[in-house]
């Protein structure tokens, strides 16, 4: 399994403090794509302090299907919000 992470950290030029993070994963033998999501998203209460889910939803990243989900947690005390697709 491929284990590069890519990270793009925000400018100082950028008018919002946000940073792209690329990773990448395999999905179990047959596993929807429907499935991996819930499995992987099935992790984060356990994982990350005061999560809560916002939203989830459906969209086309280059011309495939993709879920997406943006929810916040407490990270080294400050409140992060995050869009995982």
């Amino acid at each position: 399994v491929d284990q590069t992470i890519n990270v793009f950290p925000n400018s100082p030029s950028s008018p919002a403090d946000f940073s792209v993070v690329i990773t990448r994963d395999n999905a179990y033998a047959n596993e929807t794509l429907d499935a991996y999501f819930e499995r992987q998203i099935k992790q984060l209460p356990d994982s990350l302090p005061g999560f809560k889910e916002l939203r989830r939803g459906e969209l086309t990243v280059g011309g495939k299907g993709a879920v997406d989900i943006e929810y916040t947690w407490i990270g080294k005390g400050k409140k992060m919000h995050i869009r995982q697709v």
